[in-house]
């Protein structure tokens, strides 16, 4: 199943990192929504992005010029 088959665009510009409110960069083939300015994300399962603090994962310095490379 695609991590994208429920996130519209428009929903997708709605939701935002729990942390610090702002937005995130969607990395569906990392299966990842991503917080540049903050260096952690979200997974992604079964089409639903965990936006919670508790499930956030550190991104290290080669994940994250992987991550930006694909925008």
């Amino acid at each position: 199943m695609s991590s994208e088959v429920n996130l519209s665009v428009e929903f997708r510009e709605l939701l935002a990192c729990p942390k610090d409110k702002g937005p995130l960069i969607w990395a569906f083939d990392e299966a990842l929504a991503y917080n540049p300015r903050l260096g952690c994300g979200y997974p992604i399962r079964e089409g639903v992005a965990l936006l919670v603090s508790s499930e956030a994962v550190e991104v290290d310095a080669d994940w994250h010029r992987r991550l930006m490379a694909g925008r």
